[in-house]
């Protein structure tokens, strides 16, 4: 389960139950708002059901990718430079972009 997004400190830290992921932003390539970037998606490692979608997934689109998602139409790419692709699913996509691309160019 995902709990919530933070940007702090030039960093992604996504918060689960038990522990935090943290992306560097300083790494950040490409943002993009996705709606159907989870689309025809295979589960390579992780969970998908009731509490969200989160682990190592695969698609044509995407190629391999990491999810922490709650709500698969609600898709936020970030592509780092280390080629590294995570998806994310906050509330409001485009203001979630906006505030993450800011954040990355500063």
């Amino acid at each position: 389960m995902v709990h919530s997004y933070e940007i702090k400190n030039k960093q992604l830290i996504i918060h689960r139950p038990f522990w935090e992921t943290t992306y560097d932003l300083q790494e950040l390539s490409n943002v993009e708002v996705n709606r159907r970037a989870m689309r025809k998606s295979w589960r390579m490692f992780g969970i998908g059901g009731l509490f969200g979608y989160i682990g190592s997934f695969r698609n044509n689109q995407l190629g391999n990718y990491r999810a922490y998602a709650t709500n698969r139409y609600n898709c936020v790419v970030l592509i780092f430079q280390n080629k590294k692709t995570v998806v994310v699913t906050p509330d409001a996509p485009a203001d979630f972009a906006e505030t993450i691309s800011e954040m990355a160019a500063q």
